[in-house]
């Protein structure tokens, strides 16, 4: 796994087969590298992750408006899986 600090409380980890974005210490986003594309949470946290999350997506290619919501125990079941 890599980490990579994007800022204050913004962090990308990358993994095998995706990259996920972590806000403060929240899991919020993910790229898959197999075809499907990029997924958000479909939780509510904050307007500052919600900037997080909208601006990570631009910044790798994606409109954060098309992007598919998915549930936020997905993602914590990503870091869940890989600690």
């Amino acid at each position: 796994m890599k980490v990579k600090s994007l800022g204050s409380n913004k962090t990308e980890l990358e993994l095998k087969d995706l990259k996920i974005l972590v806000s403060y210490s929240t899991p919020v986003s993910a790229i898959r590298y197999n075809g499907k594309g990029a997924i958000k949470t479909d939780k509510f946290f904050s307007v500052t992750t919600s900037k997080h999350i909208n601006q990570w997506l631009e910044s790798n290619g994606y409109d954060p408006k098309l992007v598919p919501l998915m549930n936020q125990k997905y993602f914590d079941d990503i870091l869940k899986d890989n600690s």
